[in-house]
C-alpha cells in the first residue's frame, strides 16, 4: 500500500487554508477598495470644480496647511494628463473586482488573487507616500481627503499581506504570481489588456481642463485662468508676456495701469499681461515696517474674491478707476459687478484669500520688488515702467512702442 507523499499534502496545504478567515480578509478588502473608490471620485470632482467654477471652494479648504483646493490647483494633480484622482479611482477598481473575483471564486491550490492584491497594494502604498511627500516638500498643503486615501491604501497593504501569509507566505504569492505569469501569460495579458486600453484612452481623450480657461474680459480682450491659479488678460499665445507688481493705493499705479491696458489692446495677439498683487501695507507686506498704503493688502483680497466669482478684471478696472478709497469701496464692488455678496463677504474673511495675497507679494520679493509698479519680463524687472526702447526691443519693433510710464 504506497502511503501518500506529505511533501505533496503539504505543498497543498498552503494555498487551501483560505476558509472563513481568508474570505473575510477579501471582504474586508473589497469593502475598502469601494471606500477608497468612493474618496478618489470624490477628489476627482473637487479638481474639476476648483479648476472650471472660479467661485467654488470646497468643504475641506480648511487653512493654508490644511486645503484640498490647494492642492488640486496644484501642477502635481495630473499625471501623464490625467488627474491622479482618476488614476486612483481605476487602481481601486482593479483591486476591488480582483478581490471580488477572489471572494466568489471556489479555493484552489493557487496564490492567486493573493499574490496580484499583494502587488498592487504595495503600489498604492508607494504611491501613497510619494504624494505625502509631495504635499509636505512642495506643495505645502495638505488635503484632507488624500490623507484618507492615504490611510486605504495602509490599511488594503495590511490586507493584502495577511492574506498572502494564509496563502502560504509573501515570497510564496509573489513566486506564485511570477511563476504563472512566466508559464501562462495568456491569461493575465488578455485580463490585463482592458485595463491597458482604458489607460491609454484617458490619457489620450481625457479633456484639459485645468490648462488656461478663456473668455471674453473687459474691452473685449480675451482673459483666462493659469492651472495654478492667476488670472491673465491678451494674447493666448503670447511672444511678449508682462508681470506687472502693483498697488490699488499706488497713484503711480494707477497711471500704468491704463497705459499697459493700452498697450495689450494695441498687442492683444502678441502680449499677455498678468497683475500680481504686491500692496504696499504693513498688514500682509514684510516689506512694509510703517503705515503707508491702508487697506492695500484689503484691496488686494477683494479682487482675489472677485476673481473667484469670475470677476477679476472687472474688480482690477475698478478699483484703480475710483477716485477715493473710502470704506464703500465693498458695496461699490458687489453693486457694480453684480457679485454675490454673501460669498463675496465669506471669501473675505477666509484666510485664503489672504494667504493668496502673500502668494504673489513672495513671488515678488524673490525678483527683488521694492516698489510699485514694478514690471517682470522673466527673471528681469523694470521698476516704475518699462523703457521705450526696451519694451519695442521685447516686441520685436523697429519703431518705439509706448511703455507705462510712474514712478517707482
Amino acid at each position: 500500500m504506497k502511503a501518500r507523499s506529505v511533501p505533496e499534502k503539504e505543498a497543498l496545504a498552503p494555498t487551501q487554508q483560505s476558509g472563513p478567515a481568508g474570505r473575510w480578509l477579501l471582504l474586508l478588502f473589497t469593502l475598502l477598495c469601494l471606500a477608497g473608490l468612493g474618496v478618489a471620485t470624490d477628489l476627482a470632482g473637487i479638481h474639476l470644480w476648483v479648476h472650471t467654477d472660479p467661485s467654488y471652494r470646497s468643504f475641506c479648504a480648511l487653512s493654508e496647511t490644511v486645503n484640498c483646493d490647494t492642492v488640486a490647483e496644484s501642477p502635481y494633480s495630473v499625471l501623464f494628463g490625467v488627474p491622479v484622482s482618476v488614476w486612483g479611482m481605476l487602481g481601486y477598481l482593479l483591486m476591488g473586482c480582483l478581490s471580488l473575483i477572489g471572494l466568489v471564486r471556489r479555493a484552489r491550490p493557487s496564490p492567486w488573487p493573493a499574490g496580484s492584491l499583494l502587488v498592487l497594494a504595495i503600489g498604492a502604498g508607494l504611491s501613497s507616500m510619494v504624494l505625502g511627500t509631495i504635499s509636505a516638500v512642495a506643495i505645502h498643503s495638505f488635503c484632507i481627503m488624500c490623507v484618507c486615501t492615504y490611510a486605504i491604501n495602509a490599511a488594503l497593504l495590511v490586507l493584502a499581506v495577511l492574506l498572502a501569509l494564509r496563502r502560504g507566505g509573501l515570497g510564496a504569492v509573489l513566486t506564485g504570481e511570477a511563476r504563472a505569469l512566466r508559464d501562462r501569460p495568456g491569461p493575465r495579458l488578455i485580463a490585463a489588456a482592458p485595463i491597458a486600453a482604458l489607460a491609454a484612452a484617458l490619457i489620450v481623450f481625457y479633456p484639459p481642463y485645468w490648462k488656461d480657461q478663456v473668455t471674453s474680459g473687459p474691452g473685449g480682450l480675451t482673459t483666462g485662468v493659469f492651472a495654478e491659479g492667476g488670472a491673465w488678460i491678451g494674447a493666448t499665445e503670447p511672444r511678449l508676456t508682462i508681470i506687472e507688481y502693483s498697488d490699488y493705493q499706488c497713484p503711480h499705479c494707477r497711471r500704468g495701469h491704463q497705459e499697459m491696458r493700452e498697450l495689450v489692446a494695441r498687442h492683444q495677439r502678441e502680449v499677455r499681461f498678468i497683475h500680481r498683487h504686491f500692496p504696499l501695507d504693513e498688514a500682509c507686506n514684510p516689506l512694509v515696517r510703517r503705515p503707508f498704503h491702508p487697506r492695500a493688502c484689503e484691496m488686494a483680497r477683494m479682487v482675489i474674491c472677485a476673481g473667484r466669482q469670475g470677476k477679476a478684471w472687472e474688480a482690477n478696472d475698478l478699483l484703480f478707476s475710483l477716485e477715493s478709497k473710502e470704506p464703500a469701496i465693498r458695496d461699490a464692488l458687489v453693486g457694480k459687478l453684480g457679485l454675490d455678496a454673501d460669498r463675496f463677504d465669506a471669501c473675505l474673511a477666509d484666510p485664503s484669500s489672504l494667504a493668496a495675497v502673500k502668494a504673489d507679494i513672495d513671488d515678488g520679493l524673490k525678483l527683488g520688488v521694492r516698489g510699485t509698479p514694478t514690471y517682470a519680463v522673466g527673471d528681469k524687472t523694470y521698476p516704475g515702467h518699462i523703457p521705450d526702447r526696451e519694451l519695442s526691443k521685447l516686441l520685436g519693433e523697429g519703431k518705439s512702442a509706448s511703455g507705462p510710464g510712474g514712478g517707482g
